[in-house]
């Protein structure tokens, strides 16, 4: 009885996995696009060593390793626009092209379990094409400078695109008859939905002199890879900077979600469940555009499966919504608003890093900073981290300074969504003032660039800049604040402070050594 045993898999399943991979046709395309993919990787590592500046203010390593997991994303992408429709655009008409379609419809099989079979076999194939990357993105992790977290999501949008593009090639297949249609068609969709939607932002944009609203780019693949990847860009800037067209923002690219009146969300929150909303739409029509006859009879099981996949796919959306709410609605009180709506940031535009508006401009509080916090408090908080900071580091590396530069722009972001201010000028002279108990000068200078450039006041290799993260309340008697050391042009250590307040006195609870440049020497 054992031997009798089969699997009760679908065969159409077996039968086109077996001729797509029979041949040395699909494993010379996956080493072609290997080789493709280790190339450009090296030319990438190569031209980002190349053009870092050594006053960057930023590990070498990290970006390195960011600078390669951009590109490797955005080259998989690319790889999934232009393969997909090739693979899933003839699964059916194809069939009716070399008159078999009939044949399969005089089987046992349902027609919708022949579609189900062609696209999971076609996706198969190009899920491969992904997973096979993966020990070329491995690499990543010798730099640094990316998370697990990072790479899942990246590789969670992937996977989505490639499901939605190859829906909407199975779908093309099922409605036209010829596979050169479909395939035509599906690469013009995509070249709408990417090139299209993007123009239009962007001329929208300019015609309007203001900001476009989000939801023109929510479609576009691009954006919605750029908007999960725009933690990876906020940590040391636009890692790509130095590649034209390819090097801009990715924030600007995903549509920058900050926001001073809703919850900034990123926009691949509502990118995926759009696509999830397609894929399942397009293929609940493409069941039925497979029937030979009675098409548009829609039966009770048919409709229950709809109902289940559609119950399933907002079931998913709300609870991702509602459990990461708490986050993102702390990351908007750090504003210093009330919010309590979760799906508000859905009616919200986008304000775009290119705007460059200023929060002091617009009288706007400080990022990180509760209206009750003053300017005394504010430089207490600083001064304390600052002094800390400094005398342990003078204490490990067994030097002394004698001149400070502090750094009065502040970049931090909220959930990978990136901001920056300058410290107001009476904050400023508190914090100097505070810091006087070091004897030492206290400079303060707009960047880390501008203090090796100012020929009026050389810098020493004794002197040491500062930057200053924002204030960040963790719970009402809890703030964290990140404190980097600069040396020669160089990041030499990075430090999150966590300060408690007792009885109205704010101390030092705990200090997280977060970079160490002696350590990777």
């Amino acid at each position: 009885m054992a031997g009798k045993f089969t699997f009760n898999s679908n065969p159409i399943i077996v039968k086109e996995l077996r001729s797509r991979m029979r041949g040395p046709r699909p494993f010379i395309t996956i080493t072609v696009m290997l080789f493709l993919l280790a190339g450009i990787t090296y030319g990438i590592y190569r031209i980002t060593l190349t053009s870092l500046s050594m006053y960057s203010g930023i590990p070498v390593s990290p970006q390195i390793g960011q600078s390669l997991f951009v590109m490797l994303s955005f080259l998989l992408l690319i790889a999934i626009c232009i393969l997909t429709p090739a693979v899933t655009a003839g699964a059916i008409s194809s069939e009716r092209e070399q008159l078999t379609y009939e044949m399969l419809l005089s089987t046992p099989l349902h027609p919708a379990r022949i579609l189900w079979g062609k696209l999971f076999s076609s996706l198969s194939y190009i899920f491969l094409l992904i997973f096979s990357a993966i020990p070329i993105a491995s690499l990543i992790f010798v730099f640094g400078g990316v998370t697990l977290r990072e790479m899942l999501k990246s590789f969670v949008v992937l996977i989505v695109v490639a499901i939605t593009l190859g829906v909407f090639g199975i779908f093309m297949s099922s409605l036209l008859k010829r596979t050169s249609r479909a395939t035509v068609i599906s690469y013009i969709l995509i070249v709408v939905i990417t090139f299209g939607s993007m123009v239009i932002y962007i001329g929208l944009g300019i015609l309007q002199n203001g900001i476009p609203p989000r939801w023109i780019i929510a479609i576009n693949p691009i954006s919605a890879l750029a908007s999960a990847l725009s933690n990876v860009s906020n940590q040391y800037g636009s890692v790509l900077s130095f590649i034209p067209i390819i090097g801009v923002d990715l924030n600007q690219l995903g549509g920058d979600a900050v926001s001073f009146t809703s919850i900034p969300r990123p926009l691949y929150h509502y990118s995926l469940p759009i696509y999830g909303l397609i894929s399942i739409i397009l293929y609940a029509v493409s069941t039925r555009l497979v029937m030979p006859t009675r098409r548009w009879k829609l039966s009770r099981t048919f409709i229950l499966y709809l109902l289940i996949a559609l119950f399933l796919l907002s079931s998913m959306i709300a609870g991702a919504f509602f459990l990461t709410t708490g986050q993102y609605e702390q990351a908007i009180n750090q504003f210093g608003q009330n919010f309590s709506e979760p799906f508000a940031p859905m009616r919200e535009p986008a304000v775009p890093r290119a705007m460059e508006i200023a929060i002091e401009e617009i009288k706007k509080p400080l990022p990180g900073e509760i209206p009750d916090l003053g300017i005394e408090e504010q430089a207490g908080l600083y001064s304390q981290a600052i002094i800390d900071s400094i005398l342990e580091f003078e204490t490990e590396r067994q030097r002394e300074s004698e001149t400070i530069y502090l750094v009065e722009t502040i970049m931090d972001t909220v959930d990978g969504e990136s901001y920056q201010f300058s410290i107001p000028e009476p904050l400023q002279l508190s914090i100097s003032e505070k810091l006087e108990s070091l004897s030492k000068d206290i400079s303060w200078a707009e960047n880390v660039e501008s203090v090796f450039d100012n020929p009026d006041k050389p810098f020493e290799p004794t002197d040491i800049v500062i930057n200053m993260g924002d204030l960040k309340f963790i719970d009402p008697e809890t703030i964290s604040v990140y404190i980097t050391i600069n040396l020669d042009g160089v990041v030499e250590t990075q430090s999150q402070y966590t300060m408690k307040n007792e009885n109205n006195e704010w101390k030092i609870e705990s200090i997280e050594r977060v970079f160490d440049a002696s350590q990777t020497r």
